[in-house]
């Protein structure tokens, strides 16, 4: 199997820290499977942390310049040179890519004539508004690669409504890219995954011996204790959902799906009420995956429209913490109080009996009851 990432998959985790990563490792090592990032994704995803950083330099700059007028005194912080982080992000992200074991793609040779009669004439990847410029490329790399293999490769991005069928038809592709593949007489199937989390469910786990007597072990505390564990990095958790809050939050309850951004966490239990075991797959070596699912009090802010706080259901979890938080009379400051549902996952080291890699796959809130 081939399989080709687009940079959306990069965007959440720009360091390829994140235990998806070294599953994705252990699935390539274990199968017959290859990895690639063409040269387009690998520029698109150090621009996009080049513009990340002038963004995180601004509010640094600025949050500066509100505690000097604050203190009443001249205040100054360390500047960075944004050339030379641009080039250690660059080897750095280069450098884990290899470590991984992800291979790249060179810049397709595709004409500029032939992108844009595609374009014009609205073919996929191409949408009717005139983007997906750099989709093109992607899928023209793709297109270039299968050329010498026959099997069957999965594009994993976050953007699959760009490539597939439909939304009812998410992992097969566009007739127009289908029609690609068949005029090149590509024998493969091409297919998409919606991200690299869905990659990894259908693909990599399977691949995976599961170590049920160790699950055992494992919930009864031995060789760690996860409640332990997640006691102790209960600060680095809170911190982690408040600094992601768009990506990690699924608020599934009717009733806060209209609570508008910015939304994270006010207060959290610092113990779960709650701890269920998923995976325990063996890795290569003495490393072993988990993935486990904890259950917290929490309390939870946003904002919602002030007309639509007027109609809040008695029922409801949400409250109005302040109705003239906006001066302009639009919006107005809520709060819910709800069960958070945080699934985590790490790699045990089992030589040291030590977690050794750990963090939030997904948070979501307990499902509508009315």
């Amino acid at each position: 199997m081939l399989i080709v990432l687009d940079s959306t998959v990069f965007w959440d985790d720009p360091n390829l820290k994140s235990g998806a990563w070294a599953l994705l490792r252990e699935f390539i090592q274990r199968s017959d499977s290859t990895v690639f990032a063409p040269e387009v994704v690998i520029d698109e995803v150090e621009a996009k942390f080049a513009k990340r950083f002038d963004e995180a330099a601004e509010e640094v700059r600025n949050a500066a310049h509100s505690l000097a007028r604050l203190i009443d005194d001249e205040y100054k912080f360390p500047e960075l040179d944004r050339s030379r982080e641009l080039a250690r992000y660059s080897g750095r992200f280069r450098s884990r890519l290899k470590q991984l074991g992800v291979g790249t793609l060179p810049y397709p040779s595709v004409s500029h004539t032939e992108l844009v009669k595609r374009q014009a004439s609205q073919q996929r990847p191409f949408q009717a508004k005139g983007t997906g410029y750099r989709d093109a490329l992607i899928w023209h790399s793709l297109l270039e690669l299968l050329k010498g293999f026959n099997t069957n490769c999965v594009l994993v991005t976050k953007n699959s409504l760009d490539f597939s069928a439909s939304k009812e038809s998410p992992t097969t592709i566009h007739s127009d890219l289908q029609k690609d593949v068949n005029n090149l007489g590509i024998k493969g199937m091409v297919s998409v995954s919606k991200d690299l989390d869905a990659f990894l469910d259908e693909y990599a786990k399977p691949s995976l011996k599961k170590l049920d007597d160790l699950k055992k072990e494992l919930e009864k505390g031995k060789p760690v204790d996860l409640k332990d564990e997640l006691k102790s990095r209960f600060k680095q958790i809170l911190d982690e959902i408040n600094n992601n809050a768009t990506r990690l939050l699924k608020l599934k309850r009717y009733d806060l799906q209209r609570v508008e951004e910015p939304i994270g966490i006010s207060s959290m239990d610092e113990k779960p009420t709650d701890l269920h075991l998923g995976d325990v797959l063996e890795f290569m070596g003495q490393d072993v995956y988990l993935e486990f699912t904890a259950e917290y009090e929490a309390e939870l802010f946003g904002y919602l429209q002030r007309v639509d706080a007027y109609h809040i259901h008695e029922d409801s979890a949400l409250y109005v913490s302040n109705w003239d938080w906006d001066e302009f009379d639009l919006y107005v400051q809520v709060g819910a109080y709800v069960t958070l549902q945080i699934t985590f996952r790490a790699v045990l080291d089992l030589k040291r009996n030590k977690i050794v890699d750990f963090g939030i796959k997904e948070v979501n809130t307990e499902e509508d009851n009315f």
